[in-house]
């Protein structure tokens, strides 16, 4: 991801120092948080599957402000271990979801369940969000150059903003945890798989999805299809009700590309 050069180029981080302490803290938030999310949720399951889904949602709501703390932080000390409480949370979502996907299914079909999970969480984890932190950098990089800061002070500030701009996305986790949490309540009380239209409502949702994308792009071009980034870099400058409409349209426009 852009960590790494999110803490050299915004925090003044050193490389060397960068292999040290931004390595060591992943090494053991992460290690922690998957081992701890897999011990409590087998604890936690004897009393109700629904904790699959509920432990990472509330570990998700935890973690954002100290996601809001790690790119406002002074400093590359103080990021790197703010960054240790949202690396700690939010990878408590992996072993629950490994063990819900394996534990749903047939044993013959266990292999390629796991590799579609693997696949969606590297397509649009380790693909749509590095590649949308990228985008949103060189926007607000380019909107800061053209206010007269040099190239190096501008691509800064265009990355520190693209991060502030990841925080919605686990407001978007939260709400399919959420949604998850509800089917498996209702499996557990209907004793078995439950077929009650959600495939079908998926797919309308899908659709909806997709024809959204499709207005907004002809009204707003590629990049106002999934953000306005242009209303965006004007927040700071509007009245409440033009700022009450941006994180609507913000909010409008995150709902349809996941539903697409």
């Amino acid at each position: 991801g852009w960590n790494a050069s999110f803490l050299i180029r915004v925090k003044g981080i050193e490389r060397e120092e960068l292999a040290v302490w931004y390595a060591g803290m992943l090494a053991v938030s992460m290690g922690l948080g998957t081992w701890l999310s897999g011990a409590v949720v087998d604890w936690l399951a004897k009393r109700s599957k629904v904790w699959y889904a509920l432990l990472p949602a509330i570990a998700m709501t935890i973690a954002i402000p100290f996601w809001v703390a790690y790119v406002w932080a002074p400093g590359w000390e103080l990021s790197v271990a703010v960054l240790a409480v949202p690396t700690f949370f939010t990878i408590m979502y992996l072993a629950p979801a490994l063990a819900i996907v394996q534990n749903s299914v047939k044993p013959n079909q266990r292999t390629m369940s796991g590799a579609i999970l693997l696949m969606v969480l590297n397509l649009i984890g380790l693909g749509g969000g590095p590649t949308m932190v990228g985008f949103l950098s060189d926007f607000f990089g380019q909107q800061a150059a053209a206010r007269g800061l040099d190239a190096a002070a501008a691509g800064a500030q265009g990355l520190q903003i693209a991060f502030y701009w990841v925080t919605p996305f686990y407001l978007v986790a939260v709400a399919f945890l959420l949604l998850q949490a509800s089917a498996i309540r209702r499996e557990i009380k209907a004793g078995g798989p439950v077929r009650d239209g959600g495939f079908r409502l998926g797919l309308v949702l899908s659709a909806v999805g997709l024809v959204g994308l499709y207005l907004r792009f002809q009204g707003l071009g590629l990049p106002g299809t999934f953000l306005n980034v242009d209303r965006l870099s004007q927040f700071g400058a509007q009245e409440l009700t033009g700022q009450i409409d941006t994180v609507m349209d913000v909010f409008f426009s995150v709902s349809l590309t996941a539903f697409a």
